[in-house]
């Protein structure tokens, strides 16, 4: 998934954050980090259902998102996918 989709996944992943909720109120278990590569804009873009998590400090420490068919990220040409 690193790879084809730019995200990393938790190691308890899909299990992970049952009790962690977007804005809108809606569960992010099962969510990802998306990769630092990835430009803020196309993690706004592409990962519509988000959860910034924030240190005490109030400095962002890392970015969960939740990834379906609607928030993949587009593959490149010459890329090779795997499954779906």
């Amino acid at each position: 998934l690193s790879t084809r989709e730019s995200i990393a996944t938790p190691a308890c992943w899909p299990n992970n954050h049952p009790d962690l909720k977007d804005e809108a109120g809606r569960s992010m278990q099962g969510a990802v980090f998306p990769l630092d590569t990835v430009a803020k804009s196309d993690v706004q873009s592409f990962f519509p259902q988000r959860v910034d998590v924030q240190l005490p400090s109030g400095r962002k420490y890392m970015t969960l998102a939740k990834i379906d068919d609607a928030g993949r990220m587009p593959l490149c040409a010459g890329c090779v996918s795997f499954g779906t």
